[in-house]
C-alpha cells in the first residue's frame, strides 16, 4: 500500500471518528441539559408568566370545549393541529407544556454545544455557557410561548449556519416551529441576527448566494406559507375570525402607552369606566364589542407621531443597565477583534436591537419577554 493510500484511509477513518465524537458530545449535552431542566423545574417555582398560555393549553387539551381544538389564536393552527392529535391519542399527558420543555432542552443544548466546539478560550466558553444557563433559569421560572419561540428560532439559526446538510435541515425545522409558536418573536429575532446572513451574502467582496442564506430564505418562505394557511383557516370560520381579531385589537390597546391619551376624547357610545376596564384587562365584550374596539384602536392610531416618539426614552430607560453592560462588552470585544467584518456584524446587531425596541415603544410596551427575545440572539452574536 502506498503512502498516499494510507493517508487517504487515515483521513477517512479520522473524519468518521471525529463525527461520532461530535455526535456523542451533543447527545451528552442533550442528556445533561434535560437533567438541568428537570432539576430547575422541580426545585424552583415554574409557572406560566401570562394567562395566554393557560388559555391556549385549555383550548388544545379540550378543557374549554370538551374536545381538543387547534384554534389557539396566538399560536399557528398547524402547531395546534399537532397538539390536538397528541391530546386526542394520549390524553393523559400534558403536551402543551411538555413540548415547550423539549424545545427548551434541545435549544439550550445547541447553544452550549456551539459555544463549546468553538475555537475560543476556555474562559470565553465558560462565561457564555454560564450566561445561557442563567437566562434559561429565568425562562423556566417564567415559562412563556414567546421566549420558547425565541429559543427555538435562535437554535435554528445556529444550525442553519453550520456545514452539515442534516443540521441545516434541522435548523430550518426549528426556525419554522418557532414561527408557528410565535411569529412576531421569530421575526424580531431574525432582524437582530440578519447581519450574520449579510456576511454570508457578501463573502469575497461580491454578492454570493451562500448555502446558509439559501436555507434561511427557505425557512422564511416555508414559515410565511404556514402563516398564510393559518390566516385562511380563520377566515373560513366567522366565530373564530371574530375571536382572533377581537383579541388582536384588545392586545394592541392594552399594550399601547398612547391608549390613555384618548381618555377625554372617547366616542359617545363608550363609557369611561368600560374603557378603564379594557385598559386593565377586564373588558366586557358585550360593552366593548368589535365595532367599538376597532373605533378605539383607530382613534389611538391618529395620535400625533411626535407624541408617540416621546414613549421611547421612558420605555427603554427601564433597561438602562442592560444597555450599559452590552455597550461595555461590545466595546471591549470590538477593541480586541482584528476582523473588520466581525466588528460590523456585532455593532450592526446592537443597533438593530436598539432600533427594534425603540420601534416597539412607539405603539407598544417592550415587556421583559420581548426584550429577552431580542437580547438572546445578540448575546450569541457577541
Amino acid at each position: 500500500m502506498t503512502k498516499a493510500s494510507e493517508n487517504f484511509i487515515y483521513s477517512i477513518v479520522h473524519s468518521k471518528i471525529s463525527e461520532r465524537v461530535k455526535t456523542h458530545s451533543f447527545l451528552f449535552h442533550l442528556f445533561m441539559n434535560a437533567l438541568f431542566f428537570i432539576a430547575i423545574a422541580y426545585f424552583l417555582p415554574i409557572r406560566f408568566e401570562e394567562n395566554d398560555d393557560v388559555i391556549m393549553l385549555l383550548f388544545a387539551s379540550g378543557g374549554y370545549t370538551g374536545s381538543p381544538n387547534a384554534h389557539l389564536v396566538f399560536i399557528n393552527y398547524i402547531y395546534g393541529l399537532f397538539l390536538t392529535f397528541l391530546y386526542t391519542n394520549f390524553s393523559n399527558i400534558e403536551w402543551y407544556t411538555l413540548l415547550f420543555a423539549i424545545i427548551h432542552i434541545i435549544s439550550l443544548s445547541i447553544f452550549v454545544w456551539s459555544v463549546i466546539k468553538s475555537n475560543k478560550s476556555i474562559i470565553y466558553k465558560l462565561l457564555f455557557a454560564i450566561g445561557f444557563y442563567l437566562i434559561e433559569i429565568h425562562l423556566i421560572m417564567r415559562f412563556q410561548f414567546t421566549t420558547t419561540a425565541a429559543m427555538a428560532a435562535l437554535s435554528g439559526v445556529i444550525l442553519i449556519c453550520t456545514h452539515k446538510l442534516y443540521q441545516r435541515l434541522l435548523g430550518v425545522l426549528l426556525f419554522v416551529i418557532a414561527g408557528l409558536i410565535r411569529f412576531d418573536a421569530t421575526m424580531l429575532l431574525f432582524i437582530v441576527v440578519s447581519p450574520i446572513f449579510a456576511k454570508y451574502f457578501v463573502i469575497g467582496k461580491k454578492l454570493t448566494l451562500s448555502k446558509p442564506t439559501l436555507f434561511m430564505g427557505s425557512a422564511l418562505v416555508l414559515l410565511l406559507f404556514c402563516v398564510f394557511i393559518d390566516s385562511r383557516i380563520y377566515q373560513s370560520d366567522e366565530s373564530w375570525k371574530y375571536y382572533k381579531e377581537y383579541n388582536k385589537l384588545r392586545g394592541q390597546i392594552n399594550d399601547n402607552p398612547n391608549a390613555e391619551r384618548i381618555m377625554d376624547k372617547l366616542p359617545a357610545n363608550v363609557l369611561p369606566n368600560d374603557y378603564k376596564l379594557l385598559l386593565a384587562f377586564y373588558q366586557d365584550p358585550h360593552q366593548i364589542d368589535f365595532a367599538k374596539i376597532t373605533t378605539l384602536n383607530n382613534q389611538i392610531k391618529t395620535i400625533d407621531f411626535r407624541a408617540k416618539i416621546k414613549n421611547i426614552f421612558p420605555s427603554l430607560s427601564n433597561y438602562n443597565n442592560l444597555f450599559l453592560v452590552l455597550l461595555v462588552i461590545i466595546g471591549i470585544i470590538v477593541f480586541y477583534t482584528n476582523t473588520r467584518l466581525d466588528k460590523v456584524i456585532m455593532v450592526s446587531s446592537f443597533i438593530l436591537f436598539v432600533l427594534v425596541l425603540s420601534f416597539i415603544s412607539i405603539d407598544g410596551t417592550p415587556k421583559n419577554r420581548v426584550v429577552l427575545t431580542a437580547f438572546i440572539p445578540l448575546i450569541y452574536i457577541i
